[in-house]
Parts: C-alpha cells; sequence; structure tokens
C-alpha cells in the first residue's frame, strides 16, 4: 500500500450520487442494512411486533421518556439562563466554562439530540448561534484536533444529515439555514486542514488557528524524543469527513482522512496479534514508538470507525480492507485481552473485562471508556452473522453492568482493576495495594482505581445496541436503571454535575460529592442514548439508534456523524445502504470513457453548489484536461483560477479526443448529444437527472460509450463523482498492461 499512502488523490465521494446517510443515528425499528455476505439487505434489528415498534409493548414506556426529554430541556435551560455562549456550565457553582476553544461546544455538541428529541424552540436557539455567532477562524487556545472532530465538526455534519432527511422539519430549519451550516462545517476543516501536513498524514494533535500551522512544541513526544500519536488520535475522523464530502461534493476531506488512517490501515510493521496496532506511533515515519496495545482509552475510537466506515459505505474501494481489519481486532481482542475475573464466593464464574498490553505486561486494569466496545462488536457481530461476535459483546456487556450494579450509588467508577482467574502464564502488572482495595477486591471482584462518574455515555450506549439487536428487555431495564441512578446522583441546582466518588453512599442534596464540571457529551451522547431505550416517541417514528454526533458522522456514535460521528461523529453507523450494481458492459463503457486525453463538462456552473461546478472541479481535482462549456459564462472559476470556456461541443479543440460530461435539463440533452455525434465526440456521461428515456437511448447507441441511468455505487445511478476515480483507475491500468 505504499502507492496507496502517497498518492495525491483518493476515491472521490460525491454527496450528490451517494445515498443519503445518517452518520450519526440508526434508525430505529425499520433500520435495514446491506448484507456483507449477500446481494440482499439484511435486518440488524431485532424482528420486534408492530405493537413494539410504535412504544406501546416490550417496555416502551412514555413517562419513561418523557423524563428524559425533561432531564435535557433542564440541561438545555440551565445552561441557556447561566452560561449560554461558552463551551459548558459549571453546574456546581453556576459559574461558565471555556474547556473547548470558546465556541460553545454545548451548543453545537447538543444540536443533535435537541433535533432528535423534536425540541424545536430550543433547537433554533442553537442553530441561530451557531451560524450567526460562531467564527471557526479565530480560537482561544490551542485546538484539540480530535476532540474538535467529533464535538464540533461531527455534530454540525450530522445536523445537515438530520435536516436533509427530514427528520428536522423545513418548517423548524430552512433550506438556507441548512446550507449556512454546512458553511460552518466547511470553514472548521479547511482551518483543521494544516494539521494534515505531517509527513504520514496522520493529524498533528493541536492547531493554532491564528498562525495555520500545528503546535509543534506541545506535541506529546516520547522517550527518545520522537513525536507521537495514539490510533484514536489518528483514525477517529474518517466519518466525519467522508460525510462532509458527501455533503459538500469535495473529496479533499475524504482523502485526507483516508491517509490520516492509512498508516494503522495498511500496517508495515509486524502485529503480533493481527489487527491490533503497537502504539504510540511516530508521526513521521509510521513506525510504532512503543508495544502498548488495547481497546480501551487512546486506542478505541480507531476500531470503532473501522467497522463504522465499513457499513457507512459497503461500496467503497478500501471497504474490504476496513472489515477484516476490524474483524482481525476484535479476534486479537478475544484471543488476548479478554479475561475472566476470579469468581466471588459462592459463584461458579466470573465477569468478562478488558485488559491492555505493554511490553509484555498485562494491564488488568479498564476504564469506562471501554464499555464501548460491548455495542461495537454486538452491531458487528450482527451485520456481519458472527454469532460468536455477538456472544462475546454480551459476555462483556454483563460485565460493566456488574461494575454498575456493585457500587453504592450504582454508577461505574472512572477505571477499575481486577484479578484474572487464570492468566496462563500471562504476567498481569496490579495487584491490591491497600486494606480497603483488598475489602473490595473481595466484596466485588474488583477495586477502584480511579472513582469518579464523568457522565460518560460508553456503557447506556452498548445497552442500547443489546436491546435493539436483542430483544432481550433486560437492558432496558438496566439502562433505566443507569439512567435513574444517574440522575439523582448528579442532579444540582444549575444542571448535572460529575460525580467525585462512586463508592460513596448516596445523600440526596450533598454537593460534596460533586465536581463543579460537566462536558458537553452529557447532552450530545448520555442523553441522546438514553432518550432512545424507553420508546421514545418524541423523534419521530423513524427514530435513529443513539450514538453521538462522532462517527456516524456518523464515531464518538455512529453519526454524531456521531452514529455518525463518535458521539456525534459519530450517528452509529447503521445505514440503509444499497448493493452495488455494476454490469461488465457499463464497466466497458466507462473505460473507454476516461482512455480520451481530454475531457468537457456541458453545463458547467460558477455556483460551487451545482453538480456543474462540482463535476468540473473534479476532472481538475483528478489532474484531467478538461474544458467547461457554458455558453452564458465566459470562464468557469475553480480555487481562484478562471478557466476559460467553450460556448458549445463543436467549438471544443478536439472533439474527436475529447469525452464529455453532460449535466443539462432532459429537455436539452438529446439536442447535445446530436451536435456531440456530429462533431466526432467518441464517448459521453450523463449525470443523473440529465436524461430521458429518449436521451439515454441516443446515448448508448450513437456512442463508442454512452454511461448512464441506474447503477454504479449511488443510488441515483452512474455518476462521476462516484464511479469516476475506479473507471479512470480501471482505464489506466488497462493501458499500462498494453504498453
Amino acid at each position: 500500500m505504499s502507492g496507496f499512502r502517497h498518492a495525491p488523490h483518493f476515491r472521490a465521494i460525491a454527496t450528490a450520487c451517494i445515498l443519503s446517510i445518517y452518520l450519526l443515528y440508526l434508525w430505529a425499528p425499520d433500520l435495514f442494512l446491506h448484507e456483507t455476505h449477500s446481494k440482499t439487505r439484511g435486518n440488524v434489528q431485532f424482528a420486534f411486533p408492530d405493537e413494539d415498534q410504535r412504544g406501546k409493548l416490550n417496555g416502551g414506556d412514555a413517562r419513561k421518556a418523557d423524563r428524559v426529554v425533561e432531564t435535557m430541556k433542564r440541561t438545555f435551560w440551565k445552561y441557556r439562563i447561566r452560561s449560554w455562549g461558552f463551551d459548558d456550565i459549571k453546574p456546581v457553582s453556576g459559574g461558565q466554562g471555556t474547556s473547548r476553544n470558546g465556541w460553545g461546544a454545548f451548543i453545537v455538541d447538543t444540536s443533535t439530540t435537541l433535533a432528535l428529541m423534536g425540541m424545536w424552540e430550543e433547537l433554533r436557539l442553537e442553530v441561530d448561534h451557531i451560524t450567526d455567532k460562531i467564527d471557526f477562524t479565530t480560537a482561544e487556545g490551542g485546538v484539540n484536533t480530535f476532540e474538535t472532530t467529533i464535538r464540533y465538526l461531527g455534530a454540525l455534519v450530522s445536523l445537515v444529515e438530520l435536516i436533509d432527511n427530514e427528520i428536522v422539519p423545513p418548517t423548524v430549519l430552512s433550506q438556507g439555514t441548512r446550507d449556512r451550516i454546512l458553511a460552518q462545517a466547511i470553514t472548521l476543516a479547511d482551518k483543521l486542514g494544516p494539521s494534515f501536513s505531517s509527513p504520514t498524514g496522520m493529524p498533528w494533535p493541536l492547531m493554532n488557528f491564528t498562525t495555520g500551522f500545528p503546535y509543534a512544541e506541545a506535541t506529546e513526544k516520547w522517550d527518545s524524543g520522537r513525536v507521537v500519536v495514539f490510533p484514536a488520535h489518528a483514525g477517529s475522523n474518517y466519518l466525519e469527513y467522508k460525510v462532509l464530502s458527501h455533503l459538500s461534493g469535495n473529496p479533499l476531506y475524504i482523502n485526507r482522512a483516508t491517509r490520516s488512517w492509512a498508516t494503522l490501515v495498511w500496517n508495515k510493521y509486524i502485529e503480533e496479534w493481527p489487527g491490533l496496532v503497537d502504539a504510540p506511533i511516530d508521526l513521521f515515519n509510521g513506525a510504532p514508538a512503543d508495544k502498548q496495545r488495547g481497546w480501551d482509552r487512546k486506542h478505541d475510537s480507531y476500531y470503532e470507525y473501522l467497522l463504522k466506515a465499513y457499513i457507512l459505505d459497503p461500496g467503497d474501494r478500501y471497504a474490504a480492507e476496513y472489515r477484516d481489519r476490524w474483524v482481525q481486532a476484535v479476534q486479537s481482542l478475544r484471543n488476548n485481552l479478554v479475561f475472566e475475573s476470579r469468581p466471588l464466593p459462592g459463584q461458579q464464574v466470573g465477569v468478562l473485562s478488558i485488559a491492555t498490553y505493554q511490553n509484555g505486561w498485562f494491564i488488568n486494569e479498564m476504564s469506562h471508556l471501554a464499555c464501548f466496545a460491548p455495542g461495537n462488536i454486538l452491531l458487528g457481530g450482527r451485520y456481519l452473522g458472527r454469532e460468536d461476535f455477538i456472544t462475546l459483546g454480551l459476555g462483556l456487556l454483563d460485565g460493566c453492568h456488574h461494575i454498575y450494579d456493585s457500587t453504592p450509588l450504582k454508577i461505574g467508577p472512572e477505571a477499575f482493576s481486577f484479578m484474572p482467574s487464570n492468566t496462563s502464564g500471562k504476567y498481569y502488572s496490579y495487584e491490591p495495594s491497600s486494606e480497603k482495595e483488598r475489602e473490595q477486591l473481595e466484596k466485588y471482584g474488583f477495586w477502584i482505581v480511579n472513582p469518579a462518574y464523568r457522565l460518560r455515555p460508553e456503557y447506556i450506549e452498548s445497552l442500547f445496541y443489546a436491546y435493539r439487536i436483542t430483544g432481550d428487555r433486560k437492558y432496558q431495564s438496566w439502562a433505566w436503571d443507569a439512567f435513574t441512578a444517574i440522575e439523582n446522583a448528579t442532579q444540582t441546582e444549575f444542571g448535572f454535575a460529575q460525580v467525585k466518588n462512586v463508592m460513596a453512599e448516596f445523600k440526596k442534596g450533598n454537593s460534596e460529592n460533586l465536581d463543579d464540571e460537566c462536558q458537553s457529551f452529557w447532552g450530545a451522547e448520555t442523553l441522546k442514548l438514553e432518550a432512545k431505550h424507553p420508546g421514545n416517541e418524541h423523534s419521530t417514528s423513524r427514530a435513529p439508534l443513539p450514538g453521538s454526533n462522532r462517527g456516524l458522522a456518523p464515531s464518538r456514535e455512529v453519526t454524531d456523524s456521531r452514529v455518525i460521528s463518535a458521539s456525534n461523529s459519530p450517528l452509529y453507523p447503521l445505514l440503509n445502504v444499497m448493493p452495488i450494481t455494476r454490469s461488465q458492459a457499463m464497466d466497458a463503457a466507462v473505460k473507454t470513457f476516461f482512455s480520451s486525453p481530454r475531457f468537457a463538462v456541458v453545463g458547467a456552473s460558477q455556483d460551487p453548489t451545482k453538480f456543474g461546478h462540482k463535476v468540473f472541479a473534479w476532472y481538475l481535482d483528478h489532474s484531467l484536461l478538461a474544458t467547461p462549456i457554458n455558453p452564458r459564462a465566459a470562464s468557469i472559476t475553480i480555487s481562484s483560477t478562471a478557466h476559460p470556456t467553450a460556448p458549445s461541443v463543436s467549438a471544443l479543440p478536439s472533439p474527436e479526443e475529447t469525452s464529455i460530461s453532460i449535466i443539462t435539463p432532459p429537455s436539452a440533452t438529446l439536442a447535445v448529444l446530436r451536435e456531440a455525434k456530429a462533431a466526432g465526440v467518441p464517448a459521453v456521461w450523463l449525470q443523473p437527472g440529465s436524461f430521458d428515456d429518449e436521451g439515454l437511448a441516443y446515448a448508448k447507441r450513437e456512442f463508442k460509450a454512452g454511461i448512464g441511468g441506474a447503477g454504479g455505487m449511488g443510488e441515483e445511478g452512474w455518476c462521476v463523482l462516484v464511479d469516476g476515480e475506479e473507471g479512470m483507475r480501471v482505464a489506466k491500468q488497462d493501458l499500462a498492461e498494453k504498453l
């Protein structure tokens, strides 16, 4: 893959022609996915009875849903009154926090939650701030590229997706407002662009938006002084940027993200456990600086995004690589890092926990973050038809539940240690070091390493997947237990606060056990996910599966694009993906089309929002000699360069050597085709929406190659933005073989 890493362009992802994808949220009851082993789409969600889909049976409880929504409303209005415009609220003191560069992280990050809950008044307030008040060209302090991508960029692209798919009605947010939100996402992505300037393409961790350069001196360095990053940092932007390329029609963003994790996906270094990369990683040459492996902090979301990248677009040229790497990683996790803890007195078996590894030592410690793994493994297990993965995911989820159920507050801690029942000759790192820890181990089967609870969503996220995939009501019940415990323990006068010690006895109104902190993911992820458990009817009958904005768009949760997007980036990318249809005849026509030395675009436009502009820009981005054809414009400007137009096909300097893309109304296309035929044009590509039956038949009959109609990799049919790069590659390969 060395050639891949250094190639100037990757596959162009055009939003105009591909299926509109919910990046951060999985649409609940009627979500169907394209099966990897079949050309038919398979049902990822459990086959609930119709009554269950309406939330009337199987634990659906409108009162519980209302309570979650009320908690979100309280969270919003406390912030609105005390901290509007700041990144977060100080929930104990009522003060303001600036933890995410001063752009209003709460406002942006929670916007998709408000959209899904139907909180239109609150959503309008947030969107007004997003479009009119935020200036992403300046920032307070250094910009963390990872956090900014999953919380800001993921939320923005996820919100646009929700508008485009009418989850947000046009009466609430107009098309013009939608376009302004997308413009903000593009501005932010462009400001983050220089972070990808490292020799490997992996992003620098911290950007200076004033100078436009990375903070090299603030980047983490290893023992040797090498500048390093971890897998989660390099591998948790693909979903957000894929969706942004889809929405903007600009392949630059997905190209950057693909190169960003190429060092991980196509790892040229030996992997003792296939799929699990050694970290941290040298930012300059991609070499591992140490042997740390795991699915926990600093590693976690890379593995999450691998699966979601595959689900997001199974037709992507590298999709199979992403799928296979994820499968390898799960198998290596199961074989090497999943341990059964020592059984408690009177029990026959212990529970499963996830360890990490460092230089020959197994670190028998697990953080709350790692409780995302059960849900991710369940999702992939169902999608790929791997029952063994489903068994593993449910076993790990039982372990996370045991931790929650054991503490006095019924909330899981930030980190705990466990004692493996059988290490099989493996060396583990930690044993209880105090009488208190030994007592905890004897009573609970684990001991606390960090007793805090930071309002994190991972356990609730995995419960959501478990319930939607298995239909077992106990996971719904566990989620409600967690919500009520969290709400009771964290509520303050000004919102909801982090807990200092989950092992302390609950005392209502006791603020001494609370930290004066509440990060945006409380509303963006935890409450969003919780709202989907009780059969919430607030967010439409096609309620998406929970996720943050990340990585759906689609990780943090599969949109938030966020299912995409980690949370926002993550929605969890469970998407309604159509199977790819291709034919040998059309593949041959595409190859012929790209065999020409020249190209032209009939209907080229000066307007960046038009397909005529996007298609012409695509040719230029791929270093192809292209002429814009537009009788009403003297030139078309792309990236500050004016390109002179030709008034018609017959005015081209060498039409017999020119393949043309046509983006004209169907009523005008047949006349263009006849002119092209008379001029000797060898091949034409009719973009979706540019032809009727007569025009398509004429193109296929009268030209050496006529491309258009149903097929290709997009729902709308053959589109150069989606199918062009593969055809160009095949044409070049064919030419090389002939030479």
